[in-house]
């Protein structure tokens, strides 16, 4: 997240479920457009105190059961497809 600023007013994905995931996207929330976490389980495994500031966060949304398939873009990130159950979703970033 050193190069955080880099993405302001863009929106941003983080992939986790731990402490560390929850305090890179409150950071990045701070000056990002949207912060989507995505998380492979049902629950976040982050400390309850940092999960709450996440879950409560208006800039933050969380795609649960989900993971990374495929990154998607020509010189810079455009969009992530997710593996969601027995399907496929398309994530956009800018």
């Amino acid at each position: 997240t050193c190069d955080g600023f880099l993405f302001r007013g863009k929106d941003v994905m983080v992939v986790g479920g731990g402490d560390h995931a929850m305090e890179d996207a409150l950071y990045l929330a701070r000056s990002s457009r949207r912060v989507t976490i995505v998380h492979r389980r049902d629950r976040l495994r982050a400390s309850k105190i940092l999960a709450d500031r996440v879950l409560n966060h208006s800039s933050i949304s969380v795609r649960w059961n989900a993971e990374v398939d495929a990154f998607h873009g020509k010189n810079e990130l455009s969009h992530a497809t997710l593996r969601v159950g027995s399907g496929v979703e398309r994530l956009d970033v800018a």
